[in-house]
């Protein structure tokens, strides 16, 4: 068996969210630092992912028992052969280890409740407590130790290998933190309409690199309306990156288009600004969909 994943712990305020906007690349001190300080002000402990880390995250709420079950079966796979905590809600975390230099989608399509997060992604610590239950989350006594983390099975590890896009020559402006604030900017409620959501989550994937994908669904539903469709727009993006159609129309010369209407261009980085006036003429988001190298349009309650 291997050694304890390398996390970094990382403070969060409210039981959920990181305190730090760029937790993706902060420099946090030794992880018994941050702990102490955690006791201290009463806060609850992330752990950053590493890229060799998968995270299996059992979502009650979104059908997670039965999607695990089905999955396990798919895949022929003994849960108990993994390190697990059981999450203040009930659910559950169970770890594998993976190739660092293979990617993974965030979700399979029959499976719902079950989310697989690695780099680019936090889960809560266990030790902390839930914010809505006020449960703590554990270790499961009964399972592998933490330091016992098994390989992912090889055949699911395919099965969830995220395909690699054709490569672009743009692309990538923002990091995550730079897109969060990008996103503070824009009323999600001005984006119902499903072209016009759909436009800026294309301009918000390719800008990224395809690596915000939490910070749009956390934007997405932020509007009431879309607030149970988290699972429906994680599947969403992440078909973004099976597109096959070359070089992306739909670039962050659109996101610029749309800061724009909002009075909000200043948000954007200089560089990423320039980037996106060179791209203004190719990248009207007024462009009918036939002409873009878009997928289909699925059926999310977007109108």
């Amino acid at each position: 068996m291997t050694r304890h994943p390398r996390v970094t712990a990382t403070i969060r305020k409210d039981g959920k969210r990181p305190i730090h906007n760029d937790w993706t690349k902060r420099n946090y001190p030794p992880a018994a630092r941050v702990i102490d300080l955690c006791v201290r002000d009463n806060r609850n402990v992330g752990l950053r992912l590493p890229a060799d880390i998968v995270v299996m995250d059992i979502d009650l709420r979104n059908g997670g028992n039965q999607g695990w079950d089905n999955l396990c079966l798919e895949y022929g796979i003994d849960e108990a052969i993994f390190p697990c905590t059981i999450t203040g809600s009930g659910g559950r975390h169970y770890w594998a280890r993976k190739p660092a230099d293979v990617p993974v989608v965030d979700t399979l399509k029959d499976f719902d409740g079950v989310e697989f997060k690695s780099k680019g992604r936090q889960v809560v610590a266990a030790g902390s407590i839930h914010p809505e239950t006020e449960e703590h989350y554990r270790w499961d006594a009964n399972a592998p130790a933490p330091d016992q983390i098994p390989d992912m099975p090889e055949e699911l590890l395919r099965a969830i290998t995220r395909p690699q896009r054709p490569a672009v020559t743009s692309g990538g402006q923002l990091d995550q933190e730079q897109a969060e604030a990008v996103l503070a900017r824009l009323n999600p409620e001005d984006f119902r309409e499903h072209d016009k959501w759909l436009k800026l989550m294309m301009a918000m994937h390719h800008a990224t690199g395809g690596e915000a994908r939490q910070e749009f669904i956390d934007w997405s539903i932020s509007d009431p309306k879309f607030a149970d469709q988290a699972d429906h727009i994680g599947r969403r993006w992440d078909s973004l990156h099976t597109d096959k159609g070359g070089e992306a129309v739909v670039t962050i010369g659109t996101l610029r288009h749309f800061l724009a209407e909002a009075g909000a261009l200043d948000v954007l980085p200089p560089d990423s600004e320039q980037a996106a006036a060179d791209f203004e003429g190719a990248d009207d988001p007024d462009m009918p969909d036939d002409e873009r190298a878009a997928p289909e349009a699925d059926a999310l309650g977007h109108e």
